[in-house]
């Protein structure tokens, strides 16, 4: 919504509103872009911090010994992913403001961003095999529960 503002006063008909904004000297426009930042950077602040829940969800599922073994290993997988991309996130915020490099460990060949990236387009695959995988044991289980329930069909209560 603020650039769409800015760019309508870029291309004013008054002459000198186009002129001020295109010089960052209009104050509206100017407010508007750094209230526009503010909330950006408002809203990352709060997923600053996120990678330590994935933190203690590879603590949980480490110690949980009710999940099936290949269930097990997707969901670890998963909450790996999720790390990676949330503290990639964070260090690619950091570098959006030039405190550290864009590249991986100055690399000059991969990205911050490429990592990110990739981890969340892998988080958002498994994410959706284990949820294929839990809809099928549960499938599973409702089909066990509906077979044993068949024999007292013809019982009376």
């Amino acid at each position: 919504m603020a650039n769409f503002f800015v760019t309508c006063m870029a291309f004013t008909d008054d002459l000198e509103v186009r002129a001020l904004v295109r010089e960052r000297k209009w104050d509206s426009t100017n407010r508007v872009k750094k209230f526009e930042s503010n909330i950006s950077n408002g809203r990352k602040i709060f997923r600053l911090l996120e990678w330590i829940n994935e933190m203690q969800e590879l603590v949980d599922l480490s110690t949980d010994k009710k999940l099936p073994m290949n269930l097990w290993l997707l969901r670890i997988i998963l909450a790996s992913c999720g790390f990676v991309y949330n503290l990639t996130d964070n260090i690619l915020w950091f570098a959006n403001m030039n405190f550290c490099s864009p590249f991986v460990f100055n690399s000059k060949s991969i990205k911050w961003k490429q990592v990110k990236n990739m981890t969340s387009l892998l988080r958002v695959g498994l994410g959706t095999i284990v949820a294929l995988y839990n809809l099928a044991l549960k499938r599973k289980a409702q089909d066990e529960m509906i077979t044993k329930l068949e024999k007292f069909l013809d019982q009376k209560v």
